[in-house]
């Protein structure tokens, strides 16, 4: 599918396609309140034969509008989002929301955003991210790593911030967190390497937890805060990620997303305990 600028007025239903790899700008004008995902499935139209082939929602492609080329990743703006947008690969975009704000599910099996240009080549600045005008009450679940910049104009109010292997690009969120979000992750919130940092403009009510370091721009907030977990606090964290011991996989069977319901039912019951230990699901 090779498309430059492919408008949608809205995606009610239910949109599969194999990869979204050749679609520079994709602006649907009504918002998610369906599926939109990449499968990694490709069905030959004359053998009917299946293989597997890219699932990337999204790419990198060289940008001449400026005074000077850049490299730069392909732009999803929505209005919203209800439903589900699902990369069963990378998902290569950066997402604006110009509206509403999140309170569906985005899921993604690898990355959100990259460092590396197709070459191989080290980008001036992250490509792809999350810049969401409203607040997140719904999820955004990634097994990879967050490494394009994330931006939550509104807060998290009830929303869920995840991602098994890291967030080492920049997060900030202004608004806060209510008492029933979190932001979990497998590895560090931002980088001193990188120059990235974790910044948290509101009051933070809810749960601020990461296996690595935290990288805060102003000093860790107040609040239930779980920096470097070790011990019960990061197990607490590896039992999100496990389905019957076993490390999650995205789908139970195929396409059916199974396993990642797994982890939206256990980040619905993460808590912190009377002895300020963070309690996961009972596995």
């Amino acid at each position: 599918m090779i498309l430059h600028h492919c408008p949608q007025k809205g995606i009610a239903w239910g949109v599969s396609q194999y990869s979204l790899h050749g679609c520079n700008r994709l602006r649907i004008d009504g918002g998610i309140t369906g599926v939109l995902q990449t499968t990694g499935i490709r069905i030959d139209p004359i053998t009917l034969v299946a293989s597997t082939v890219n699932a990337d929602f999204g790419s990198l492609y060289v940008d001449t509008t400026g005074r000077t080329p850049v490299v730069t990743s392909s732009e999803i703006r929505i209005r919203g989002l209800s439903g589900k947008l699902v990369s069963r690969g990378n998902l290569i975009s950066r997402l604006t929301t110009t509206a509403w704000g999140i309170t569906g599910v985005i899921d993604v099996k690898g990355d959100i955003g990259t460092l590396f240009s197709q070459t191989g080549q080290i980008l001036s600045k992250p490509a792809g991210g999350l810049f969401i005008e409203g607040p997140l009450t719904g999820t955004v679940l990634v097994l990879g790593q967050i490494l394009g910049d994330l931006q939550f104009n509104r807060g998290l109010l009830g929303g869920h911030l995840t991602a098994l292997g890291g967030i080492p690009g920049s997060l900030l969120i202004n608004g806060g967190l209510n008492s029933n979000s979190s932001v979990i992750s497998g590895g560090a919130i931002g980088s001193t390497v990188l120059g990235t940092q974790f910044t948290v403009n509101g009051n933070n009510l809810g749960i601020l937890a990461a296996k690595g370091a935290m990288n805060f721009a102003k000093g860790a907030p107040k609040g239930r805060v779980f920096n470097n977990a070790s011990g019960s606090n990061a197990a607490a964290i590896d039992d999100i990620f496990t389905v019957n011991g076993q490390a999650v996989a995205f789908d139970f069977n195929p396409l059916d997303l199974g396993d990642l319901y797994s982890i939206l039912a256990d980040l619905a019951v993460l808590r912190v305990d009377s002895n300020g230990k963070l309690v996961g699901p009972a596995k």
